[in-house]
């Protein structure tokens, strides 16, 4: 199945969800269902094509993934660099999104891409003498969203580091 076969499906099957939820809210009166069905109709036309780039630490993830998007747009380095998950999505405009963990109440922070490599790049400290501290100054952190334009992404594929 290709890509787009797969993006026709996903449609469909949303479409269907919500006619199941009309039935289902109309004819059996069950609204919480109904209210379900279209939550899930709406996460499968929402649904992104994920491609993880996983493996240890300082083996060139992130410079595979600038490699892709043409440019130095994640931290990278010849130490760890990465802290923090980052998932990039498309964006006309490059900026980062930075989310925290649901327990913490934070909200979500919007920045440049320098901001972001400035704030969130492990620095050469961070990885031998305090490798601790710099976990705790990043725990908060759910992961990050890069948006930036790569076409790639623009049809609905998301690139995770």
């Amino acid at each position: 199945m290709t890509f787009e076969q797969y993006r026709r499906n996903a449609t469909q099957v949303a479409q269907e969800l919500e006619q199941l939820a009309d039935v289902v809210v109309q004819k059996l009166e069950l609204a919480e269902l109904a209210k379900t069905l279209q939550q899930e109709a709406q996460t499968t036309r929402d649904e992104r094509f994920r491609v993880l780039v996983i493996g240890e630490f300082s083996r060139g993830k992130s410079t595979l993934l600038n490699a892709i998007m043409g440019g130095s747009v994640l931290p990278q380095k010849v130490s760890e660099a990465t802290c923090v998950i980052t998932h990039i999505v498309y964006g006309e405009n490059p900026h980062v999104k930075v989310l925290f963990d649901e327990k913490t109440k934070r909200v979500s922070e919007e920045m440049t891409l320098q901001e972001f490599r400035k704030k969130y790049e492990l620095e050469v400290k961070d990885t031998v003498d305090q490798k601790e501290e710099a976990q705790d100054r990043f725990n908060e952190v759910d992961h990050a969203e890069v948006y930036y334009p790569l076409e790639l992404c623009k049809h609905g594929v998301e690139l995770v580091d």
